[in-house]
């Protein structure tokens, strides 16, 4: 008897999850041109290429040929795709999910911003918080109780699964930026309340169990009920209003109530804690395809970069891989194999490119710049390649320590990333005589790159004659409109080495009449434009130089600082997150409220990890 219960109990879980999914799909409508799609499927790479770094390596996406072939075989290809400036992760996600640009949502910068506080020092926010966060939830410090995410008329920017859900549609997310939760405790304490029994876990146990997944109802749907936690999905300043929607957030929440997770491996996918924002495919494309099997339309997921170290010391001892290195290499293969199983899976379920619109695109587009592969010639599949001990990795420059070096000693806060932004002391007008001073002498400051032996400007020289500071800082410097009344004072917009390239892709499969316009104009399967270049401005400065400046050993092999290279531990988390920062120079002096100050760094000349 007790063998019938759990079978009886067993079937009518079942049924149940198939009456929500059917309930879910009949109230859905996407209204496309055909008529015919039925599930949205966007998933955003962690800087996966499909241009070559190395011109005898195959590329990301070569080297992933089950989606590569669906995308050529049943979609559009956009090899222009051009990420934000500056380009990182936070900022290139949130562009993708809003279809603004960074200027419109005041994530000017990423993957933290700049705040001036009242009294004149700037402080760095995470750029990954949820969507109705207020900067003072992020850094109490800043005293700022405008929205992280604000309009240029200080409104909070309207949420990407608004118009699917008032269309009736479900919306899932894993591990992508700002649409889940992102941090505790506040992000906790906001959605279930302060006094909640959510809010009285652990630190580690709510980000385990309330962190990284989501799912945004329609009005009146069978998922978010009572019984399976749902609470209010607040958006105060939604246009048109939004009230009466629900949502559930965590694993401890979803996969019980879509029936658990499971990835491709056979491992079960309880809590997100061990996934920490840094998901490989085996892992998220699970996540959507049993989200999809379920009833839940439209689904938004992260995957993690393939030229880090995401499979542990069985792979590898190197954190970070160079083109065609035999562990590169390898793990492209399991990404390649997860996608063939997620293809064929859904397919098996009738999901497929005839009734849904599948969107991958890169965030970033960073690209390799470190040494010289060997042997010369290695493909890395018949050859593999190696790249020495400073090769591969990221190393440091100290700007301020520059600055001085070159007669400068006006102080300054930076923000550590491929693109510095300074900060001066007091928050000075951009247009003052000290900044301006400031400026022309970072604009004069070269070093010697230690993996290729040039000297370059630290504002990207290497970048070529036809990019020069004037075009390049008159675009971003000048034009950039970041959290008023708050302003950035200057922007090092470039990265020693080799150049950050955008490039990347973009897939519209979906019915075959379906036409689609997205970022670039791409229509029907047709790409139309590509971006346009940076306008005209002044000449590059004649450089000056300073002494070199010695930087940090680079992180490879064993790598003692392998986790010195991380930043330090993100969205409310206890381990470094899933976009990597620089290895760090010398830390700043703490920001209020935190016992150990951050590290940073300012140029990148190798791999650029985010």
């Amino acid at each position: 008897m007790p063998g019938n219960k759990f079978l009886l109990r067993a079937i009518g879980c079942g049924l149940l999850a198939l009456g929500l999914a059917a309930s879910a799909r009949s109230q859905c409508q996407l209204n496309s041109p055909s008529g015919k799609i039925k599930h949205v499927v966007y998933v955003e790479f962690d800087n996966v290429h499909f241009t070559r770094d190395n011109p005898n390596v195959p590329s990301d996406l070569e080297q992933m040929p089950n989606l590569l072939n669906f995308i050529k075989q049943n979609g559009a290809l956009d090899t222009g795709d051009h990420t934000v400036l500056i380009s990182h992760t936070a900022n290139g996600i949130l562009t993708t999910q809003t279809g603004l640009y960074s200027d419109n949502t005041s994530i000017f910068i990423a993957n933290s911003f700049g705040d001036f506080t009242p009294s004149g020092s700037a402080l760095f926010p995470s750029a990954f918080f949820y969507w109705t966060d207020l900067v003072s939830d992020i850094t109490p410090a800043t005293q700022d109780n405008t929205f992280a995410m604000t309009t240029p008329a200080g409104l909070n920017v309207p949420a990407p699964w608004v118009p699917f859900t008032r269309a009736g549609c479900d919306v899932g997310a894993f591990s992508t930026a700002n649409i889940v939760l992102e941090r505790q405790p506040f992000d906790v304490k906001k959605v279930f309340g302060a006094n909640s029994d959510q809010a009285k876990e652990t630190g580690g146990n709510q980000t385990n169990d309330f962190i990284g997944v989501a799912v945004h109802c329609a009005l009146n749907s069978p998922l978010c009920s009572q019984q399976n936690h749902a609470v209010a999905d607040m958006l105060p300043d939604e246009p048109g209003s939004y009230t009466g929607y629900q949502a559930l957030f965590g694993m401890k929440y979803v996969a019980p109530a879509l029936g658990g997770f499971t990835d491709y491996n056979g491992n079960a996918l309880s809590g997100f804690s061990a996934l920490n924002f840094n998901p490989q495919p085996s892992q998220t494309l699970a996540v959507v395809e049993t989200m999809l099997k379920k009833g839940i339309p439209v689904v938004f997921a992260y995957i993690a970069d393939a030229h880090d170290n995401h499979e542990g010391a069985k792979l590898s001892p190197a954190a970070t891989f160079g083109p065609g290195e035999a562990a590169y290499v390898k793990q492209l293969a399991d990404y390649n194999t997860a996608f063939g199983t997620f293809f064929a899976n859904l397919k098996a379920a009738g999901i497929d490119q005839s009734n849904t619109l599948f969107i991958f695109t890169p965030d970033e587009g960073d690209h390799f710049s470190g040494a010289a592969a060997s042997p010369a010639g290695c493909d890395g599949i018949n050859v593999p390649c190696t790249y020495g001990v400073n090769g591969v990795g990221e190393l440091d420059f100290d700007l301020n320590l520059a600055a001085v070096n070159a007669g400068d000693s006006t102080p300054f806060t930076y923000h550590f990333d491929d693109s510095a932004t300074v900060y001066v002391q007091g928050n000075p007008d951009p247009s003052s005589p000290t900044v301006r001073h400031l400026e022309k002498t970072l604009a004069g400051v070269t070093t010697t790159n230690p993996q290729t032996g040039t000297t370059e400007s630290i504002l990207g020289t290497g970048l070529g004659a036809s990019l020069v500071l004037g075009r390049f800082l008159e675009t971003l410097l000048f034009n950039v409109r970041p959290r008023d009344p708050v302003t950035m004072t200057i922007a090092v917009a470039a990265v020693i080495g080799r150049p950050v390239r955008h490039f990347g892709f973009l897939v519209f499969p979906g019915a075959p009449t379906s036409s689609v316009i997205y970022r670039s104009q791409i229509v029907g399967g047709q790409t139309t434009g590509t971006g346009a270049p940076p306008r005209p401005g002044s000449p590059l400065p004649t450089p000056r130089t300073t002494p070199p400046i010695p930087p940090v050993p680079a992180c490879r092999g064993p790598r003692p600082c392998a986790r010195a290279r991380r930043r330090p531990p993100r969205r409310g988390t206890t381990r470094p997150g899933r976009s990597r920062g620089c290895a760090w120079s010398r830390p700043p002096p703490p920001h209020p409220g935190q016992s150990r100050a951050p590290r940073r760094c300012s140029a990148c000349w190798a791999r650029a990890s985010r």
